[in-house]
């Protein structure tokens, strides 16, 4: 049940950051062509929901959104955030239990 558990966190995670990193990809397409694009509250909703990563990548891949301060710290700090959540949602499941 545990592995099923980390297991089904680690697909979440590779499929939030593949779909974020192509909005990026997306949106960047949009700039250039002037066409309407996704919003940067979409982008942090998305990254609090756990795709800091993939927009990282995006933003380096693509060039873009890179020159605002608010992105070049924002995505990174995110980034941590999880990596921090994942380790204490980890070691809880995998705490032992006392006896005494």
């Amino acid at each position: 049940m545990k592995k099923i558990a980390i297991i089904i966190l680690v697909l979440y995670y590779i499929g939030i950051n593949t779909y974020s990193c192509y909005l990026m990809h997306d949106d960047k397409q949009k700039a250039i062509n002037k066409e309407w694009r996704v919003s940067e509250k979409d982008f942090f909703t998305l990254a609090i929901a756990g795709a800091p990563i993939g927009i990282e990548i995006g933003m380096y891949a693509f060039r873009h959104k890179v020159s605002k301060a608010s992105w070049r710290v924002g995505m990174p700090s995110l980034i941590i955030n999880h990596f921090v959540l994942f380790i204490i949602f980890y070691r809880r499941l995998y705490r032992k239990k006392n006896i005494l």
